[in-house]
């Protein structure tokens, strides 16, 4: 059964990772939480990134529990290597059991609804203000900005739009990224 030990940024607590063959827990401070690897119905795999950072979490999610492991590129490397190997051990014990799940890249459902509904709205009112003022006499100025705030929200609402189908991988596949090359 093998155990981890993490920071997942510089200066925060740490993250204990228990894998064994039938469930994985997970303790901060002193709140444990464990999932059975035969009831986990969907596993995600996200990434944000921001000037300063990148977030990594690996999250799974059985019935209404969720489970969370998660490292950011603050944390001291040895940390993220340790991050790297549980996501690995937690992804190949999930896929001795379940070996047709598939890991879902990216935002939660509720994550791109939210997205898609900040950048619909002023997308959906620019363009009809600039609709609006067409017809008017010397309104150019009034008419060009919100048209272009109008397709840039358009566009990036297109790009969030949470009906289109998310990139998987079978979670075996996965756990061999994360398991790193092999020598033969």
């Amino acid at each position: 059964m093998p155990d981890f030990t993490f920071r997942r940024a510089w200066g925060t607590g740490t993250l204990h990772v228990s894998v064994d063959t039938a469930q994985t827990q997970i303790t901060r401070g002193r709140t444990s939480h464990s999932m059975r690897h035969d009831a986990v119905e969907v596993v995600r795999w996200a990434r944000t990134s921001s000037p300063q950072r990148s977030d990594y979490a690996l999250i799974l999610e059985a019935g209404g529990d969720k489970l969370v492991i998660n490292c950011n590129t603050l944390a001291d490397p040895s940390d993220q290597d340790c991050f790297n190997a549980a996501v690995g051990a937690v992804l190949a014990a999930i896929n001795r059991v379940q070996p047709g799940l598939r890991v879902h890249a990216g935002a939660s459902p509720a994550a791109s609804w939210l997205a898609f509904a900040c950048f619909a709205v002023p997308a959906f009112f620019g363009l009809c203000f600039a609709l609006a003022m067409v017809g008017e006499p010397g309104a150019a100025e009034f008419v060009l900005l919100p048209a272009v705030i109008g397709g840039v929200s358009g566009w990036k609402a297109w790009s969030a739009r949470p009906w289109q189908q998310r990139e998987s991988i079978p979670v075996g596949e996965l756990a061999a990224m994360f398991a790193g090359p092999t020598t033969a």
